[in-house]
């Protein structure tokens, strides 16, 4: 990549914290969404929890299923959705997390269910009430967005998502005992304050 950076006249990201920050050259741009084409649409399904996106380690999914774990444990009413496909290198990564959820009894509220095409993903979005995305600071996920824009709660740990986003929808970075803790606290509101969060969080888009 710095290498690479020699050659460029501009370097684009959406991050603050992306490894391409430090160069000179670099343009920090807006994420940028189709927001005519990510809003909220059909019947959305309650304490309902989704992650979508590539299966790799780098988007620390184990950390999603431990507050998943934490959960219910607790008692917490909810269902979560990990839609996504690895590649081939991340194969037994994948498969880590399905056994992680036989192990701890989860499959009765956890499904994997395969990648889709971006065009299906509003549908999907609109159809989960929290979207959870656990990538580091510095890869600042479209997904994020895209899930906000049609009017899921997005949770991320992000440091640039935590400079504009409602503290109840940021999580520390690793930290899935405070993620389970934060989503504890979303399930449990009545619809009243819920509505009132997901209209606030529509306007931050």
């Amino acid at each position: 990549t710095d290498v690479a950076s020699l050659f460029a006249t501009k370097v684009f990201c959406t991050s603050k914290h992306s490894y391409t920050a430090k160069y000179q050259k670099t343009v920090v741009m807006p994420v940028g969404i189709d927001t005519a084409r990510f809003k909220p649409q059909g019947e959305r399904v309650p304490h309902s929890i989704l992650s979508l996106g590539r299966i790799a380690p780098s988007k620390n999914l184990e950390l999603i299923l431990e507050a998943l774990k934490t959960l219910k444990q607790q008692g917490a009413d909810f269902t979560a959705s990990i839609y996504g496909d690895s590649l081939p290198q991340d194969t037994e990564y994948h498969e880590q997390l399905r056994r992680f959820v036989s192990e701890h009894t989860l499959a009765d509220r956890v499904r994997f269910l395969p990648g889709i095409p971006n065009a299906e993903t509003p549908g999907v979005f609109s159809r989960h009430q929290i979207f959870v995305n656990a990538s580091a600071s510095g890869m600042f996920d479209k997904t994020i967005f895209e899930a906000g824009a049609c009017g899921a709660l997005s949770f991320a740990s992000s440091a640039d998502y935590a400079e504009t986003a409602d503290p109840r929808l940021v999580f520390k970075e690793k930290d899935a005992h405070d993620l389970a803790q934060k989503l504890a606290v979303i399930l449990s509101l009545d619809a009243p304050t819920l509505s009132a969060l997901q209209r606030s969080s529509e306007q931050n888009i």
